[in-house]
């Protein structure tokens, strides 16, 4: 499944759009309170909440949970490695994933096991639709498509809290 996203997806104090490749809104991301860390809530168009996401504040490194409504959560944690942006994804009960690339350029992949779940570049994106700097993500049909959403959503958090 593809889907389309945008620069400053997750600005605190504000809430943004998730939409399918055809430019139809299919996910919100909004705020939720403010605090010293930064939560965030994943809903449908419906508004039902489909996950909660929130930065733990007194960690040595970036390290956001991820916790679905069904139940299923993760441990997101930036890690740096010569260059590379690297996002371990630990997921409860099951193998961890990782997200390797460029962050700032939104230009990184998503493995699971070696093998590649989810990519995120520029060049999935579809121009024009006039929400600024678009990026697409196509995740592997199989695959949890609100986790990984969700590690999206994560990786330009973790971006926006390094810029500021």
């Amino acid at each position: 499944m593809r889907y389309q996203l945008h620069d400053k997806l997750v600005s605190f104090g504000g809430g943004s759009i998730i939409q399918d490749t055809a430019g139809n809104d299919v996910y919100t991301v909004d705020t939720k309170g403010i605090s010293l860390s930064k939560k965030l809530v994943f809903k449908d168009l419906q508004g039902n909440v489909l996950a909660d996401i929130q930065q733990k504040v007194f960690s040595f490194s970036a390290t956001f949970e991820v916790v679905l409504s069904h139940g299923l959560s993760a441990k997101m944690t930036r890690k740096g490695s010569f260059g590379r942006d690297q996002l371990k994804i630990g997921v409860n009960g099951q193998d961890d994933m990782e997200a390797r690339g460029n962050f700032a350029q939104h230009d990184y992949t998503i493995f699971h096991s070696g093998r590649q779940v989810a990519r995120v570049s520029k060049t999935l994106s579809v121009p024009g639709n006039g929400l600024g700097d678009p990026y697409g993500m196509e995740i592997d049909d199989k695959e949890e498509q609100v986790l990984l959403l969700c590690s999206a959503v994560v990786i330009d958090a973790i971006h926006d809290l390094e810029t500021d």
